[in-house]
Order: C-alpha cells, then sequence, then structure tokens
C-alpha cells in the first residue's frame, strides 16, 4: 500500500495539484490526503 500512497503523491505533484485541490475529486478533506501521503493512515476502500 505505501508505494501506492507514494505514487499518489507523484502524480499529484506531476501535475502541480494541491492536497486541497485533489480532496474533493477523490471526495475526501484535504487533511485526509496529508495523512495518506505522511504514511499514518491508509485509504479506506469500502464502498
Amino acid at each position: 500500500m505505501e508505494k501506492s500512497l507514494k505514487v499518489l503523491k507523484a502524480l499529484r505533484k506531476q501535475r502541480k495539484m494541491m492536497q486541497a485541490e485533489l480532496a474533493p475529486k477523490m471526495n475526501v478533506a484535504s487533511n485526509t490526503i496529508s495523512t495518506w501521503e505522511q504514511g499514518n493512515r491508509e485509504p479506506s476502500y469500502s464502498d
């Protein structure tokens, strides 16, 4: 899982997006993106 979160961060930075811009597209709060990227928490994949 850690690798996919690194890819998420790399893609976000490549597209010059801020966490606050990505969050609504993923239907989460911007602090959630930050928490994922720091490795403090992993995304939930439940419906």
